[in-house]
């Protein structure tokens, strides 16, 4: 039977949390990095592959792992994946495995969307608001930019979403006026 990447996540936290967050962190954002690389590179379908043994497998796995000199968690979790022929999944076991540690320490995500990067103090300011808007203490926040939105900032936190754009505020206008 095939486990979700949300269950082999979830065992993977159970598996990580006694050894502490600083753990559960650089252990989640080695996996990120694995994943991204993996993906890059298109090495999903070698490791796929049946004409290639188990032990040629582990072995390229744990070089990959070298390259980034990820710890000996992040080495564990990969063969585990290895094993259970779910390295194709690890892009969705990290979404989870980031879900969970977020939820498990009592940390917000959100994401802001501008025309051009924050400033320092701009940061700070949306720390807050992703704050308020998810209800913890401590927040993450992921930044991206989009010149489309001519102008202004989107906040998202689980559910929730702001558009205070300039290309939204005109869109408003457009249907007030016509």
């Amino acid at each position: 039977m095939q486990r979700s990447p949300k269950t082999i996540a979830s065992g993977f936290m159970d598996y990580l949390n006694p050894k502490g967050i600083n753990t559960v962190n650089s252990v989640t954002d080695e996996l990120d990095l694995l994943s991204g690389l993996i993906r890059n590179l298109r090495l999903t379908s070698y490791f796929k592959n049946p004409h290639f043994t188990d032990s040629i497998k582990e072995e390229w796995l744990i070089k990959i792992c070298k390259s980034i000199k990820a710890s000996d968690e992040t080495v564990k979790v990969m063969l585990a994946l290895l094993k259970i022929n779910q390295l194709g999944s690890l892009n969705k076991v990290v979404s989870s495995l980031k879900e969970l540690r977020l939820n498990k320490y009592g940390i917000g995500q959100g994401e802001v969307t501008t025309v051009s990067p924050l400033s320092a103090d701009q940061r700070k300011e949306v720390v807050e608001l992703i704050k308020k808007m998810s209800g913890f203490k401590e927040a993450i926040v992921a930044e991206k930019t989009n010149p489309n939105i001519i102008g202004g900032i989107i906040l998202s936190s689980g559910d929730k979403l702001y558009d205070a754009t300039i290309k939204r505020q005109l869109k408003n206008l457009l249907k007030i006026v016509s």
